[in-house]
C-alpha cells in the first residue's frame, strides 16, 4: 500500500485501486470498496503509521478479520508498507469432520 499527502488531500493506492483517504488528526481511514479498509494513527514525528487491514468478512463464517499494518516513510509526504490480509478458504474435509 501507498499513501500520499499533497497539501491537505490524502490518497491510497493499493493493487489497482486508488481511492481518497481521510484523516482528522493523527487519525487516517481508507476505505477501498469491496476489498478492505485501513485504519491508523500517524506517529507524532510523521515517519510511520501504525494500524489495522479490516478485509471483507470470509465467505464461510461472514467474520470480518484485521491483520496489523505498518506504512514507514519513503519520502517526504509518502508512506509504503505490506498488507497481509488472511487467506479466505474451505477444506471440505474439515467441515465432514465437524
Amino acid at each position: 500500500m501507498t499513501l500520499v499527502r499533497d497539501g491537505s488531500s490524502w490518497r491510497a493506492r493499493i493493487a489497482d485501486f486508488d481511492v481518497l483517504a481521510w484523516v482528522e488528526g493523527q487519525k487516517l481511514s481508507v476505505i477501498f470498496p469491496g476489498q478492505g479498509e485501513l485504519r491508523g494513527t500517524l506517529a507524532q514525528n510523521g515517519q510511520s503509521i501504525s494500524g489495522h487491514w479490516l478485509q471483507p468478512p470470509v465467505l464461510m463464517s461472514g467474520v470480518k478479520f484485521a491483520t496489523p499494518v505498518e506504512l514507514r516513510t519513503f519520502q517526504p509526504s509518502l508512506w509504503r508498507g505490506t498488507v497481509a490480509p488472511l487467506e479466505d478458504w474451505f477444506s471440505p474435509d474439515l467441515a465432514e469432520a465437524a
